[in-house]
């Protein structure tokens, strides 16, 4: 996340090279932080954020445009087990909701067992 922005301006960067009018732009915006259930943060800046909030940002940005595909790196590095929980659930209701392929690299084998198909990877 860029410090210097919001969270509403972190999630809206996503849709800042689109030919999108502003109005929408915002519209949409905000109606992601919404589904995040992080509206009421959209004018607080990252270094007031939870690590869990700093997720939702994260997959805020990663969603507006409306991706196909969206790679996660460790989504839940670092979060409490509830917190982790609730951005896996979130993470799993996005897939299913706007038919994205969320693709999750993971050391945590309870994060990899909440998907609905894992593929590991092992050294030779």
């Amino acid at each position: 996340m860029i410090s210097d922005y919001t969270v509403f301006e972190n999630v809206e960067l996503g849709l800042w090279e689109s030919a999108m009018p502003r109005s929408q732009r915002r519209a949409k915006t905000y109606s992601v932080l919404e589904r995040l259930g992080i509206a009421d943060l959209a004018g607080s800046y990252p270094d007031v954020l939870s690590g869990g909030e700093k997720q939702r940002v994260a997959i805020g940005r990663a969603i507006i445009a409306d991706p196909l595909l969206v790679l996660a790196d460790e989504p839940t590095g670092s979060l409490d087990s509830e917190t982790e929980k609730n951005n896996i659930g979130l993470i799993r209701d996005l897939n299913s909701e706007l038919d994205t392929t969320f693709v999750i690299v993971t050391h945590d084998d309870e994060v990899a067992a909440s998907c609905n198909r894992v593929i590991t990877l092992q050294k030779h």
